[in-house]
């Protein structure tokens, strides 16, 4: 569909809308743990940097030449690369986000509900509701 970029835009496209989410909204919580945040997506970047590369030579999986930008580093695919940082740092600040409201005996779902309606009040703003019309759906949610 995209060419050689393929893999990469949909590593892109299911990533970044959800981390500049977590990191628009919550904010406050994640901003004093990006360094643990980064230090943990490189790690974990660096362990699929060395098992990634095993998988393919065993043909666990493999890639369509088309699909890729055949970008390499050290053996190992530039699209990979990506993959794991960006999931592993969207699952990370995930975590983090939700042990905070965790911690603070509060509900994480109904504060994630409550910010996706501010989203999509942004984004179709003919989408009128009130505050006590969110809390009534949020809470039927439950």
């Amino acid at each position: 569909m995209f060419g050689h970029g393929t893999y990469l835009f949909y590593t892109l496209i299911f990533t970044l809308p959800l981390i500049g989410f977590l990191w628009f909204f919550y904010r406050p919580i994640l901003r004093p743990c990006l360094k643990k945040i980064l230090g943990l997506s490189l790690l974990a970047t660096f362990y699929g940097f060395l098992v990634w590369p095993y998988g393919l030579k065993m043909s666990c999986w493999g890639y369509s030449e088309a699909k890729i930008l055949n970008i390499t580093l050290f053996g190992v695919v530039l699209e990979d690369i990506v993959w794991w940082f960006l999931v592993t740092w969207l699952l990370i600040s995930f975590v983090t986000v939700s042990l905070h409201f965790e911690n603070r005996k509060q509900s994480f779902l109904a504060s994630l509900i409550k910010n996706a309606f501010r989203v999509l009040r942004l984004i179709f703003p003919f989408l009128k509701t009130s505050r006590s019309q969110t809390d009534g759906l949020t809470l039927a949610v439950f």
